[in-house]
């Protein structure tokens, strides 16, 4: 709403006097005061105070409240609820998602490898002598249980001076993953870059046909043990061409 001062002649900045309007009331005040004129200006209904007077001129505009009002709090707050609601409503299934999928992985990482039973302890004699042995057990692969999964090979020995103990060697060649076979003289070959072991694992510098071993290092050995009448071995996998024994994760 806006104050308009303005003379008799009808001049007042800011005012169209040829626009539209419904004069609404018109009163006059104690003598010697001035008309008061009270019209509703223009299709948009504004209110416009005119004064008139007969000798002075004035012209002012005054704003006496805003054209602009602010929004209703009411309508943010509902707004606002209704996104925070939305936005946990998105995010919370994602997160449980994404939680359940990596929990094998992380189990994987972070948990030990179960012992497997390989083998009956008669069916390794004390002679000392290697003997490979499938390793055999269930395998979950995060969605499914698969069953009785052969997952790999070891050499076991049982030596006649020791026959409570059990050593176990992973069957794969540290060089680059090929499968190591026994040979006479209870040693190691493997046959995809002719490295040769020794009975106790260990790389030998050369082969038999005098040409140097390529293997890094020498058989992995695995942790074995005897429970009641099996033999149970730590089965794991261990990365290819490098000199330390470092797991497969």
């Amino acid at each position: 709403m806006f104050l308009v001062m303005r003379t008799v002649t009808g001049h007042a900045h800011g005012l169209d006097w040829n626009a539209p309007a419904i004069k609404l009331a018109t009163w006059t005040s104690p003598p010697a005061s001035p008309l008061v004129e009270v019209f509703v200006v223009d299709w948009r209904l504004r209110f416009w105070l005119t004064v008139m007077e007969e000798s002075s001129e004035y012209s002012c505009v005054t704003p006496l409240e805003s054209e602009d009002p602010e929004p209703p709090r009411r309508g943010f707050m509902v707004k606002f609820t209704a996104g925070l609601i939305g936005f946990v409503a998105g995010v919370v299934p994602a997160v449980v998602g994404l939680f359940v999928a990596t929990e094998s992985l992380r189990k994987k990482k972070t948990g030990d490898v179960d012992f497997v039973e390989i083998a009956l302890l008669d069916a390794l004699p004390a002679d000392g002598a290697p003997r490979m042995f499938r390793v055999i057990t269930d395998k979950d692969d995060a969605w499914n249980l698969h069953l009785d999964v052969p997952i790999g090979s070891v050499f076991l020995v049982r030596a006649a001076d020791r026959p409570d103990e059990v050593i176990a060697y992973n069957a794969i060649c540290p060089h680059l993953g090929c499968m190591v076979v026994s040979q006479p003289g209870d040693s190691f070959l493997c046959p995809c870059h002719n490295s040769e072991f020794n009975p106790n694992g260990s790389v030998r510098p050369m082969n038999k046909e005098n040409q140097p071993t390529v293997s890094p290092r020498g058989l992995d050995r695995l942790e074995a043990r005897i429970e009641g009448d099996s033999i149970q071995v730590r089965y794991r996998d261990f990365q290819a061409g490098i000199k330390d024994q470092v797991p497969v994760l």
